[in-house]
C-alpha cells in the first residue's frame, strides 16, 4: 500500500507537468486517497483525515463542473471517502485530537490547483 502511494504521488507530479487540468485534479485525488488509506491503515488519524477530505474536495468539485456522465463519478467516489471521513473524525474525537471543525469541513477547503477547476 506505500509503494502505491509512492507511485500515485510521483503519478501527480508527472500530471502537474504534463496534463491537462482535469487530469492533474484526477490524479491529485487519487494520490492523496492512496496516501490516505496509508495513514488510515497506519492509524495516523489527522493526515488519512486530511487526505480523504481532499480527496472529497476535488471530485466534488469535478462533480460540479464535468458533464453529467463523468459528474456521477465523481460524487460516487467522493461518497464512498465520507465513511472514511467519518471514521478518522471519531478517532481524532476520541483520542482528544485536533480536527476541523464542521463549518471549515472538506467542502470548504482550500485544495492547491483546484481553483482553476471552473476552467475544465
Amino acid at each position: 500500500l506505500a509503494k502505491a502511494a509512492e507511485w500515485s504521488a510521483k503519478l501527480a507530479a508527472l500530471c502537474a507537468e504534463r496534463a491537462d487540468q482535469r487530469t492533474d485534479l484526477e490524479a491529485k485525488a487519487y494520490s492523496a486517497f492512496m496516501h490516505g488509506n496509508v495513514a488510515l491503515e497506519r492509524e495516523n488519524w489527522a493526515p488519512a483525515l486530511a487526505s480523504f477530505k481532499s480527496t472529497a474536495t476535488i471530485c466534488t468539485e469535478l462533480a460540479r463542473v464535468t458533464m453529467a456522465e463523468q459528474a456521477a463519478l465523481y460524487k460516487q467516489v467522493a461518497a464512498e471517502v465520507e465513511p472514511s471521513i467519518r471514521f478518522c473524525s471519531y478517532n481524532l474525537r476520541r483520542l482528544g485530537g485536533e480536527e476541523v471543525s464542521d463549518e471549515t469541513d472538506a467542502m470548504g477547503d482550500d485544495v492547491d490547483g483546484l481553483a482553476g477547476a471552473s476552467d475544465i
